[in-house]
């Protein structure tokens, strides 16, 4: 009996054999996605514009879902948040599938290809998720080989010529030093009609359409052949675009012999920019310029030599094509070695062992599988000089012809070859290939899963090199894709930080990248790569604003706990690299910058204030000072919007439109109304011994949490104020005089007008305080400080004691901006300008003698959302943010991903639609950011700060 139980346990835990693991099994509809990466260039499933919008084809591929992502306001978190399904009209009566999806350069337009070679487009129309198909005047061409392998997006036009990239920055002490650049690299062929769309498609059988938008906003279509090459008749598989520095295109081709070409492709669209209502008649031109003969991998005998081309395909593989990039020429100083590369072709190969060929398991065919890209420059040579030659003699013998050049006047001719440079291996098989950063990154998505990044020059694996001095990429400085499942599908955001993952079920699932150097949670101050991640997050950011981008995936990957010291140091960073762009500044104090049309026109401003608004963290549940700061401002830079548009010119103030104006009044005097209790209230804390202890008064700030004094001392949120206040006071007259003129027309408008009043009055207690009256004036003083109401007056005489604050404290332009900085991110006010609060605490308790103080103590200010949990303002109370009043419980509305936000759907008829239009309050929110396709008010949840309500579909 031992016997036989030393026997069971050396059978049971013997190490005399070795234990064979079994391979993974391969990925399950791998074959297929290999199979249709090999049939053409147009295969994208999944797709993220830049405006953040996402749209993944079904699993049926007969619809499309739209989705977007968006932030819980109480948790910070970012998820996934489904929209809308578009299901488009497909070929071959219904029977097609839809194959390749991809969005327009700004992410307004949708390209939908079927396998039956049909396009459609559907447009986002002001909100993300509400799609439309836009008409198309189709120019049918019957052809044997319909179906399309290639597909590009031309430029927007002026758009695509001002977007930029900040390239780098780098440490200068205690600063930064950022390195930014506009107008980067080609653009190519644009539609000559102001932000109208236009892309070129190109079919197996080499059939170009040109697809161009009108100003109505349908689409025509012009098309032509691919010819002029040896061998054009053989079917094209895939195909490349990229844009040159002539305005032209060159599109690269592969076909089944293996043989790539090289075309440019001229518009010439006979638009008239004098006569704009008179439609573009294009017409499209192909110049042949170079091909290889025998597009392959090369074999093991020919690596490292400098000119391979003569080497042969490697026999002991059988390689396809799966990826044909074309990367236009680019200049991006450090990263180039100050000088412009060469347009490069990248044919990305799936390399399969042919012992796996001879397997008769399909399953196991790609198991030992990888990648290898092949690439190509395209340099301009020049001809030998026998042909010069020739072209002197036939110059000479046609001297007379009008319009020919002389022999004297030409300049040496060039023609363009292609230059094989040495193929690069990868470990895996590439599943997805995106050119990311202006042409001068590579993103590959592997099927084992990972995801890495490649430079365009040398493909070498973009990864953290430890320089804290000097940042540049996200991946370089630490950022990463941890390793994930394998899946077939990926598509990366418009700041590659965020990546959609979707296998064959159609479900998207998304993937952030991490800091992988340290935890963002636990980063000091003392850290060197404290304020290199600063700095690099700044960089990314402003290159997403110069760059028509969203920033929502950037804030993605950024821990919802993330310290308040670290997100405080990016947000002063994201201020300083974007005061050198044009309307970025955050000061004030300086005259430039202090007018109204300045501040109407400062989107980058705008953009960075909503940034610092959704990175600052939650406090105890409530939002911080300064978010509550961020807040309140571009909330009141939304209503000084509707005030100067609705009464510029001044017959724009009707009573329509003033009587959609009541709820935006009513804001902005709650502002003040806020803004003079809070004061009263640090006033009553104080005493009058705390007036003059500079330490009491900041720390009575940071323990209210209330931005009332900040608001009227930082020069930003003051000019905000005063703008206000003189656009309120225009209102007024302009209300009184109609009062006062009666109508010819309408006899009951006078009445109409007393109405209005009476209600402004009504919801403003504080009314003297905001508008200029006989009550208060002082007769003696001189009429040019007659125009002046009280609180104005305050904020301009604080003006000037700022200023002499600063002048006194030897305080230079950068230091200025610096204290303005921390007093709008930090909450932090200098001490240099402490005795100045207390100073202003004792001149606003003058102001009581204008409004009553009971009834401004009874106010009900909860409706500015400046405190605690703002959904509970936006969505429980159905808060219009625009209209800034209430809706009604059926309403249609749309949200804000970032800050929620709501707004209702405008109805037909609304007056309300004049001044909306105008400000742009249809299309974003007051954060800048755009609006997404909300729900119906059914299904209401409140738990302290967010309200989860059901969607409703669209009709």
């Amino acid at each position: 009996m031992l016997a036989d139980h030393d026997t069971l346990m050396d059978d049971l835990f013997g190490d005399s054999e070795a234990v064979q693991i079994p391979a993974a099994p391969p990925l399950h509809g791998l074959n297929q996605r290999l199979d249709d990466l090999s049939r053409g260039s147009c295969c994208q499933r999944l797709a993220y514009s830049r405006e953040g919008a996402i749209a993944a084809i079904s699993k049926d591929s007969k619809s499309i879902s739209i989705s977007i992502l968006s932030r819980n306001p109480r948790h910070g978190t970012w998820s996934l948040k489904p929209l809308n399904v578009i299901t488009p009209e497909l070929g071959d009566e219904g029977s097609a599938s839809i194959v390749h999806i991809a969005w327009s350069p700004l992410g307004g337009d949708l390209a939908i290809v079927d396998d039956a070679g049909q396009i459609c487009i559907y447009r986002s129309f002001q909100v993300l998720g509400q799609m439309r198909l836009q008409p198309q005047k189709s120019l049918v061409i019957e052809h044997d080989f319909r179906s399309i392998v290639g597909f590009h997006w031309f430029g927007v036009f002026p758009h695509s010529r001002s977007t930029g990239v900040c390239w780098s920055a780098t440490r200068t002490g205690a600063n930064w030093q950022y390195d930014t650049k506009h107008s980067v690299g080609p653009v190519g062929p644009c539609n000559p009609i102001k932000s109208g769309n236009a892309f070129l498609s190109l079919s197996r059988g080499g059939v170009l359409k040109l697809f161009f938008a009108l100003q109505d906003g349908t689409y025509s279509v012009q098309s032509c052949t691919l010819d002029g090459a040896p061998h054009i008749a053989d079917a094209i598989s895939h195909a490349a675009f990229a844009p040159d520095s002539d305005n032209s295109l060159m599109v690269a081709a592969y076909d089944l012999s293996r043989q790539l070409k090289v075309f440019r492709i001229h518009v010439n669209w006979k638009y008239n920019e004098k006569e704009p209502q008179e439609a573009p008649r294009p017409s499209l031109e192909v110049v042949p310029h170079a091909w290889e003969e025998s597009c392959h991998p090369l074999s093991a005998n020919s690596m490292g030599q400098d000119n391979s081309t003569a080497g042969g395909p490697d026999s002991s593989y059988l390689s396809q094509m799966t990826h044909l990039e074309f990367l236009a020429p680019e200049s991006s100083g450090k990263t180039s070695g100050n000088r412009d590369s060469v347009p490069t072709i990248l044919a990305t190969f799936c390399n399969i062992p042919r012992a796996a060929t001879m397997v008769y398991d399909p399953l196991n065919r790609y198991q030992n599988a990888a990648s290898v890209v092949c690439r190509w420059h395209l340099k301009a040579v020049k001809l030998p000089p026998v042909l010069a030659v020739f072209d002197e003699i036939q110059a000479m013998y046609f001297k007379n012809v009008p319009g020919l050049i002389k022999s004297s006047e030409q300049t040496i001719k060039q023609e363009l070859q292609l230059e094989r440079l040495s193929d690069v291996h990868l470990h895996s098989i590439v599943l997805s290939q995106t050119i990311l950063r202006h042409n001068t990154l590579l993103g590959f998505a592997m099927s084992d899963g990972a995801i890495e990044f490649r430079f365009r020059e040398s493909m070498e694996l973009a990864s953290a090199d430890g320089n804290y001095e000097e940042v540049s990429t996200l991946p370089q400085s630490g950022f990463s894709f941890p390793q994930g499942e394998p899946v077939l599908n990926v598509a990366l955001s418009p700041n590659f930080c965020c990546a959609l993952a979707m296998n064959t079920d159609g479900k998207v699932k998304l993937r952030r990248m991490e800091y992988s150097v340290d935890s963002l949670g636990s980063l000091n101050e003392d850290q060197p790569q404290f304020g290199a991640i600063s700095a690099l997050l700044a960089s990314s950011v402003t290159s997403s604003f110069i760059g028509y981008c969203t920033v929502d995936d950037i804030l993605a990957i950024l821990p919802p706990d993330i310290p308040i010291t670290l997100a405080n140091a990016i947000a002063e960073q994201l201020f300083m690299a974007c005061s050198a762009v044009p309307t970025g500044s955050i000061d004030f104090l300086n005259p430039k910058n202090q007018t109204t049309a300045y501040f109407l026109k400062s989107t980058m401003l705008q953009r960075c204030i909503s940034f610092h608004y959704a990175l600052s963290p939650m406090e105890h549940g409530c939002l911080s000072i300064n978010a509550k700061l961020a807040w309140t401002l571009f909330n009141m830079k939304s209503v000084i919007a509707s005030l100067y548009y609705c009464t510029n010119p001044e017959p724009s103030w009707r009573i329509e439109i003033a009587n959609t104006m009541l709820g935006n009044i009513r804001y902005a005097t709650g502002v003040v109304g806020f803004i003079l209790q809070e004061i009263s209230n640090l006033r009553h804390d104080l005493g009058d011994n705390g007036l003059n202890d500079h330490a009491a008064i900041a720390e009575k700030i940071k323990a209210s949490g209330s931005p009332a004094l900040l608001f009227i001392f930082c020069s930003l949120p003051r000019k905000t104020l005063r703008q206000c206040l003189n656009l309120l006071q225009k209102l007024w007259d302009l209300t009184n005089k109609n009062m006062n003129t009666p109508s010819e027309t309408n006899p009951q408008l006078q009445q109409q007008w007393k109405q209005f009043a009476s209600e402004l009055v009504r919801n403003c207690p504080h009314f003297n305080l905001v508008f200029k009256t006989h009550d208060f004036l002082d007769q003696e003083q001189a009429p040019e400080k007659r125009r002046r109401n009280p609180l104005e007056t305050l904020l301009v005489e604080l003006d000037g004691y700022l200023a002499r604050a600063y002048e006194k404290s030897n305080y230079s332009d950068a230091d200025r901006l610096s204290s303005e900085m921390r007093m709008f991110v930090r909450a932090e006010i200098s001490p240099s300008l402490l005795p100045i609060a207390g100073a202003l605490l004792k001149k606003m308790e003058g102001l009581g003698r204008y409004y009553d103080q009971g009834a401004l103590y009874r106010l009900d200010t909860s409706f500015l959302g400046a405190w605690g949990a703002l959904a509970i303002t936006a969505e429980k109370r159905r808060w219009d943010s625009v209209r800034k009043s209430e809706y009604g419980m059926q309403a249609r509305v749309r949200r804000c991903p970032r800050c929620a936000s709501v707004m209702e759907e405008v109805r037909q008829g609304d007056p309300a639609v004049l001044w909306m239009t105008v400000m742009g309050a249809l299309r974003s929110c007051n954060c800048g950011n755009s609006w997404a396709v909300g729900q119906m008010d059914e299904e209401r949840k409140s738990n302290g700060d967010v309200v989860r309500v059901k969607r409703e579909r669209e009709d």
